[in-house]
Protein backbone atom coordinates (compact mmCIF):
# COMPACT_ATOMS: atom_id res chain seq x y z
CA UNK A 1 0.00 0.00 0.00
CA UNK A 2 1.27 3.09 -0.67
CA UNK A 3 2.46 5.02 2.95
CA UNK A 4 4.06 8.31 3.41
CA UNK A 5 8.01 8.76 3.57
CA UNK A 6 9.67 6.66 4.94
CA UNK A 7 13.40 7.70 3.89
CA UNK A 8 12.95 11.88 4.09
CA UNK A 9 12.75 12.59 0.22
CA UNK A 10 9.53 13.66 0.03
CA UNK A 11 8.11 11.14 -2.04
CA UNK A 12 5.49 8.43 -0.88
CA UNK A 13 7.07 4.48 -0.05
CA UNK A 14 5.30 1.44 -0.47
CA UNK A 15 4.45 -1.03 2.51
CA UNK A 16 4.39 -4.81 1.88
CA UNK A 17 3.04 -7.40 4.16
CA UNK A 18 4.09 -10.83 3.31
CA UNK A 19 1.69 -13.84 4.70
CA UNK A 20 4.18 -14.65 7.35
CA UNK A 21 3.24 -10.93 8.83
CA UNK A 22 6.65 -9.42 7.92
CA UNK A 23 6.13 -5.91 6.88
CA UNK A 24 8.46 -4.67 4.68
CA UNK A 25 9.03 -0.78 3.95
CA UNK A 26 10.23 -0.06 -0.11
CA UNK A 27 10.96 3.14 -1.09
CA UNK A 28 11.30 3.38 -4.73
CA UNK A 29 12.66 7.06 -6.71
CA UNK A 30 10.24 9.35 -7.12
CA UNK A 31 7.69 8.46 -9.52
CA UNK A 32 8.86 5.07 -9.74
CA UNK A 33 7.23 1.60 -9.40
CA UNK A 34 8.22 -0.91 -6.76
CA UNK A 35 10.28 -3.82 -8.78
CA UNK A 36 11.81 -7.10 -7.40
CA UNK A 37 15.12 -5.18 -7.15
CA UNK A 38 14.19 -1.78 -5.47
CA UNK A 39 15.46 -2.01 -1.76
CA UNK A 40 13.52 -2.90 1.26
CA UNK A 41 13.69 -2.43 5.22
CA UNK A 42 12.48 -5.08 7.66
CA UNK A 43 10.01 -2.99 9.54
CA UNK A 44 8.41 -5.92 11.78
CA UNK A 45 6.69 -9.54 12.34
CA UNK A 46 3.21 -10.40 13.51
CA UNK A 47 1.29 -8.04 11.03
CA UNK A 48 -0.75 -11.27 9.80
CA UNK A 49 -3.10 -10.68 12.90
CA UNK A 50 -4.65 -7.55 11.07
CA UNK A 51 -7.28 -8.36 8.75
CA UNK A 52 -6.68 -4.94 6.96
CA UNK A 53 -3.68 -2.65 7.05
CA UNK A 54 -4.15 1.19 6.16
CA UNK A 55 -3.15 4.51 6.53
CA UNK A 56 -5.02 8.17 7.22
CA UNK A 57 -2.16 10.58 7.36
CA UNK A 58 -0.69 11.88 10.61
CA UNK A 59 -2.80 10.77 13.63
CA UNK A 60 -0.59 11.17 15.95
CA UNK A 61 0.91 14.96 14.75
CA UNK A 62 4.62 13.80 15.02
CA UNK A 63 4.90 14.98 11.14
CA UNK A 64 4.60 10.87 10.06
CA UNK A 65 2.26 8.92 8.32
CA UNK A 66 0.98 6.67 10.91
CA UNK A 67 -0.49 3.15 9.94
CA UNK A 68 -3.76 1.52 10.98
CA UNK A 69 -4.35 -1.81 11.41
CA UNK A 70 -8.25 -3.83 11.96
CA UNK A 71 -7.21 -6.49 13.93
CA UNK A 72 -8.76 -10.00 13.23
CA UNK A 73 -9.35 -10.93 16.76
CA UNK A 74 -11.24 -8.88 18.04
CA UNK A 75 -12.13 -6.03 15.69
CA UNK A 76 -10.14 -3.04 17.36
CA UNK A 77 -8.42 -0.63 15.62
CA UNK A 78 -4.77 -0.03 16.08
CA UNK A 79 -2.40 2.58 15.71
Amino acid sequence: MPFGDLNGDRCNDVLVRRTDGLLRGYKPACGKAVTPTTSCTKLGTGFQAYKTLTTAGDLTGDGRADLLGWKTSTGGLTF
